[in-house]
């Protein structure tokens, strides 16, 4: 969450006026829009390449490309002046970019050779994975299941290690056949042949790796268990006259049908059905957990709101300087202009007012009626039902909050900060994100001891203001 939610928002930019024109044209969203569109187009060029194209079909797409690798050598050239050579190069997209502009420059005149890695340039399309959640959830499945895919890789190899021992002591003699009697005169897919054998350990890895993908492998069953009449003399004649084997180092035999059943439904069993399927299951599961995550994320994108008010209060405090925290008053200040967010914290907590009938289900989308229910109900806008697009109209008030800070679950401790003639508390940015994106979408974690005389939770204090607000008789104490 912190990833996602940082304190300075996107780039920080320079401090060279004219670099800031730079700055301020690649920040714009419709350059981005550009650049993707400029890869879509690109891509679909290089899909009409086919073989027979006329000689003016082929001069086109070679000065398009021309032309692309323009715009795209300009996009970097724009975002290394305007975000500075550390910055861009902090970004990991815009180093892959940048090294698909340097191999596409460098591969500039070489028809052959090269085509491979010119192809390369293919790959910008995986820009677009970045605006697409559910497509991002996929790449990022890939790259958090590979621990596991190697544990269950190397269990897979020793699976692989024992039978290929075994295949070569078993079957290691076996004469080549098609299982029924009669000789493999080419090489081929069915049965055992010259090269498709179990006499060396490479060999029988890679019949190996066919039957765990299921290529075939009844045929090699049959040609490994085939004896009496399925293995006739004139059969290991056939070859022995052609002078295999060819190492001359032993001499074929007929196979044995129990061994060759007990020993690929063994590997079936192993190979196939438990980890083939392993492999499945450890990157379903770790999809669901990023299709879940990123679900999360959808769901604290209204934060994008308070992130904002964060930034005006800390703009009017602290100016141009960035500072990792607010006076706490400031951050009370920043709820209250996000009645979106207080309203989602007040659902999760499971705070939010009851319009709902038993026998008249609500429409939310449809505003008027829910503003006559919350009126006719409460005699005002609040946050009724479940969260709804009329939350935003809602004035967030004293009362809102103190329902969310007496529960206790927003677990946010103040800090003190300043000299001793001008010490104030004050939240620190990380600590509020972290607690109300936790207590919005989970899981919520307990706060550990803590010494009071360095922090004080949100709720303490929150509870002192309010008893002297109450002594005091004065409601707008937290107002600023």
């Amino acid at each position: 969450f912190l990833q996602h939610f940082p304190l300075k928002m996107g780039h920080k930019p320079p401090r060279q006026a004219w670099r800031m024109l730079f700055f301020n044209f690649i920040e714009q969203p419709c350059f981005e829009y550009f650049i993707i569109g400029c890869i879509l187009v690109n891509t679909i060029i290089l899909m009409c390449e086919h073989d027979g194209q006329p000689q003016s079909l082929t001069d086109a797409m070679l000065y398009l490309e021309y032309v692309f690798l323009a715009i795209y050598t300009i996009e970097a050239a724009l975002k290394l002046t305007g975000y500075g050579v550390r910055q861009y190069f902090r970004d990991w997209w815009n180093v892959f970019d940048f090294l698909i502009v340097f191999v596409s420059l460098a591969t500039i005149g070489f028809n052959s050779g090269f085509a491979v890695i010119r192809l390369l340039r293919v790959l910008r399309v995986i820009r677009l994975v970045k605006r697409a959640p559910l497509l991002r959830a996929l790449f990022i499945t890939l790259g958090y299941a590979v621990p596991s895919i190697v544990n269950i890789g190397l269990l897979c190899l020793v699976i692989f290690f024992i039978f290929g021992i075994f295949g070569v002591e078993l079957f290691g003699t076996v004469v080549p056949s098609d299982g029924y009697g009669n000789p493999i005169l080419y090489d081929g897919n069915d049965g055992l042949t010259p090269s498709v054998n179990f006499e060396y350990f490479n060999g029988a890895l890679l019949i190996l790796y066919r039957s765990v993908t299921n290529d075939g492998w009844g045929s090699i069953l049959f040609a490994a268990g085939a004896q009496g009449s399925n293995c006739p003399d004139s059969l290991r004649d056939f070859y022995t006259n052609r002078g295999l084997p060819a190492d001359g180092a032993f001499e074929y035999q007929c196979g044995s049908m129990p061994w060759a059943v007990i020993y690929f439904v063994l590997f079936s069993i192993f190979g196939t059905f438990v980890l083939i399927n392993l492999f499945i299951a450890v990157i379903l599961d770790t999809y669901v957990d990023n299709v879940e995550f990123e679900k999360k994320l959808l769901d604290l994108e209204l934060m994008h709101e308070w992130k904002a008010n964060w930034r005006e209060k800390e703009k009017t405090r602290f100016g141009t300087k960035r500072k990792p925290f607010l006076p706490i008053k400031d951050f009370i200040t920043t709820l209250k202009e996000s009645p979106l967010l207080v309203g989602k914290l007040l659902h999760a907590l499971n705070l939010r007012l009851n319009i709902e009938d038993t026998d008249v289900e609500i429409d939310y989308a449809n505003m008027d009626e829910l503003k006559r229910r919350s009126t006719d109900a409460y005699g005002k806008l609040d946050f009724v039902g479940r969260p709804n697009p009329l939350d935003a109209e809602v004035k967030v008030t004293n009362d809102h909050l103190n329902a969310i800070f007496t529960t206790r679950r927003l677990r946010i401790l103040c800090t003190y900060r300043g000299s001793q003639m001008d010490e104030q508390l004050v939240v620190m940015y990380s600590d509020a994100l972290f607690a109300m994106a936790s207590l919005l979408v989970g899981p919520e974690f307990r706060l550990l001891p803590y010494d009071s005389n360095q922090v004080v939770h949100l709720a303490d204090w929150w509870a002192e203001q309010l008893e002297e607000m109450m002594m005091s008789g004065s409601p707008r104490m937290f107002q600023q």
